[in-house]
């Protein structure tokens, strides 16, 4: 079993936040919480929440003592895998350094299109050069927002057929401001204008919107332009090109960005990456079924591959696979001479990283600490559920003491529909309601105790076209199958061998089962089963002991998400 805390400290996206700025933040000293009697302060828990992954935030300002829990035991397993090496044990040590690999290969990517600088006179040259694409326009806005949940503009189409009702009224000669003023939201309107005072070609604004003002000349208007719930009119007012002061940081960035590209390119140019097993690649394939042979050319000594001049073994290699994810390593089988050249790449870069002591400094430093921190944790979970086993009798003592877990019924099944929609217009025939389909169960039931044979009564009543074609043969029914709904369960199992359920009722349909087989299956047939079961149950208690020996007391809850909305990357 893959447990892993960090999926539920990571269970979903980070919901958009409130405009207006945080509340302030507590002093260093401030204690926020407890845990099991210890205190936390606001310095510890913003140290913590340092380049925390995005979805850490949510969970955070959700239920911090939920955070506060789930962090600790993120902590304590992380010290237990220490403690017991598991950073220099393979596969763990191998999954460490690509992360740690790749953290410092996108850290430095990002240094290099967000940080690096860029001369002013390449910042001039580039707007001189393309001063069409910084154009700016200054417009009037007339909004008409919509919400689908009442008032007086309540739905998209009241919206839309008010907007063309505008449009039109200033085709017909009524002044733009004065319509603006009658028709325009002006709570909308002032919004608006706070986050689009001027358009620019980079403005976050749909890019259709941007081409229409854009080719509209100065006192002519749009026609109405639907986004963001809510229908515009826009007039423009002036047209022109933006002062390099408005538009510097958007050419740097993109004098950076063609940098990078450049860059990458040679790297990928460069690389030089020759694959000399190629059957050793497609062993590695993750989905592909396992028992694959292995040539007898191919030695842990054997030279799989040459990237840059470095020659990888076969051993080499798969220390280097064992730490990618099975996303890459299916990659690698299916073109191996691209992963390499990606291989190359992305070394050569981490490299650049670490000579530059990128993996020391903030952000890179946080980000390898807390995936460190989620591979050593689900490293130390791996390794605990390894070391649980069981012995033969208490394995057979946990199967004879849960016997009803392992029920096993033969059925037969009758299957009779029902619909609650009203009939289509014109519709031919109207389906049976719930009534009629239990009618029709009961007609069936009362035929099957007087001794009718159940196989000719599934071709006249079933509607199951599957199992009717089989006789009504259904599949076995486990006590322990999630996909079977628990009271048709409980109907099948609790049915003697040789008679029919009553009429089970499901959200569409009404079910008979002939119970043909039932009982306890064999040991000897579910052996493996049960020592997994039994598992699985030592690991639970493992990992609930753990989680209730850890007492969180939320003492500032608002300081805690004024941190967290204050540490959220931007």
């Amino acid at each position: 079993m893959k447990v892993s805390i960090l999926t539920l400290l990571c269970v979903c996206a980070v919901c958009a936040q409130d405009s207006s700025a945080p509340p302030p933040e507590a002093p260093p000293g401030h204690v926020v919480a407890e845990v099991s009697g210890h205190p936390v302060t606001a310095g510890e828990l913003k140290r913590i929440l340092a380049n925390a992954p995005e979805n850490i935030y949510q969970v955070i300002n959700e239920n911090p003592a939920d955070f506060l829990e789930r962090y600790t035991m993120l902590s304590q397993l992380t010290g237990d895998a220490i403690k017991a090496g598991l950073e220099q044990k393979s596969p763990y040590k191998e999954r460490l350094d690509w992360q740690r690999t790749t953290v410092l290969m996108m850290a430095l990517l990002e240094e290099k299109t967000q940080k690096d600088p860029v001369a002013e006179q390449d910042i001039e040259a580039a707007y001189k050069a393309d001063l069409m694409r910084f154009r700016v326009a200054e417009v009037l806005p007339i909004v008409l927002p919509y919400d689908n949940s009442g008032g007086v503009l309540r739905d998209e189409n009241t919206a839309r057929k008010r907007a063309q009702e505008v449009w039109q009224s200033l085709r017909n000669g009524a002044p733009f401001r004065e319509t603006m003023l009658k028709a325009s939201d002006p709570r909308a309107a002032e919004k608006y204008k706070q986050e689009h005072p001027t358009i620019l070609p980079n403005s976050k604004l749909p890019p259709n919107v941007i081409k229409t003002v854009f080719s509209t000349l100065p006192g002519q208007y749009t026609e109405p332009l639907q986004f963001g719930n809510a229908f515009y009119i826009l007039q423009t007012l002036t047209l022109g090109a933006a002062p390099l002061s408005e538009v510097r940081e958007l050419i740097a960035s993109e004098i950076r960005q063609k940098r990078v590209d450049a860059e990458m390119k040679q790297l990928r140019d460069t690389a030089k990456a020759e694959v000399k097993h190629p059957v050793y690649f497609q062993l590695q394939d993750p989905t592909a079924p396992p028992g694959r042979e292995i040539p007898a050319d191919l030695k842990p000594e054997t030279v799989v591959a040459v990237v840059n001049g470095r020659a990888y073994t076969s051993a080499e290699m798969t220390h280097v696979l064992n730490g990618a994810p099975p996303t890459v390593r299916q990659a690698a089988s299916r073109q191996p001479r691209e992963f390499l050249v990606q291989l190359a790449m992305m070394n050569h870069l981490a490299g650049e990283a670490r000579q530059t002591k990128l993996n020391e400094r903030a952000p890179a430093s946080d980000r390898i600490r807390w995936t460190d921190m989620q591979t050593l944790m689900q490293a130390q979970i791996d390794e605990t559920m390894k070391g649980i086993s069981n012995s033969a009798e208490e394995q057979e003592k946990y199967y004879r003491d849960n016997a009803q877990r392992y029920r096993r019924a033969r059925v037969k099944m009758i299957y009779i529909s029902y619909s609650l929609a009203p009939s289509p217009p014109g519709a031919a025939q109207r389906p049976r309601n719930d009534r009629e389909a239990k009618a029709r169960a009961e007609e069936a039931l009362a035929k099957a105790k007087a001794g009718a044979d159940f196989t000719l009564l599934v071709r006249e009543y079933s509607d199951d076209a599957g199992s009717k074609a089989n006789n009504g043969d259904f599949m076995p029914i486990l006590a322990t199958d999630t996909r079977i709904p628990e009271d048709v369960k409980k109907a099948i199992l609790s049915t003697p061998v040789g008679q029919v359920t009553a009429p089970v009722q499901q959200p569409n349909g009404f079910y008979l089962f002939l119970v043909e087989e039932s009982g306890v299956i064999p040991y000897e047939q579910i052996r493996n089963q049960v020592y997994e079961e039994m598992r699985q149950a030592k690991f639970q208690k493992w990992f609930e002991d753990l989680r209730s020996g850890i007492k969180v007391k939320v003492v500032d809850a608002d300081a805690i998400r004024a941190l967290s909305l204050r540490s959220m990357p931007m």
